[in-house]
């Protein structure tokens, strides 16, 4: 009885540990997403209709890169010179 106590126990203790690990991982992607689609919509703002490569580019990148192309906004003028 009471090794199936710990096995309750250690099958709990995994479970909550696998939940705040999807939740992590949730929040990071939500945050990703959020940026990327900010970015794109400022980018269409600035320099009208994306390209299809230009959004996948954005929705494949990092948040390190989209947080840098999201400064370059400002003193861009053209959309190639966003992403260089």
């Amino acid at each position: 009885m009471e090794e199936l106590e710990e096995v309750h126990t250690m099958l709990a203790e995994t479970a909550e540990r696998w939940t705040r690990e999807w939740m992590r991982d949730g929040e990071k992607k939500g945050r990703h997403d959020g940026k990327a689609e900010m970015l794109l919509d400022q980018l269409q703002e600035r320099f009208g209709l994306i390209p299809e490569s230009v959004q996948k580019q954005v929705e494949s990148a990092n948040l390190d890169d989209i947080n840098i192309w999201a400064r370059k906004i400002f003193r861009a003028d053209s959309l190639q010179a966003v992403f260089h």
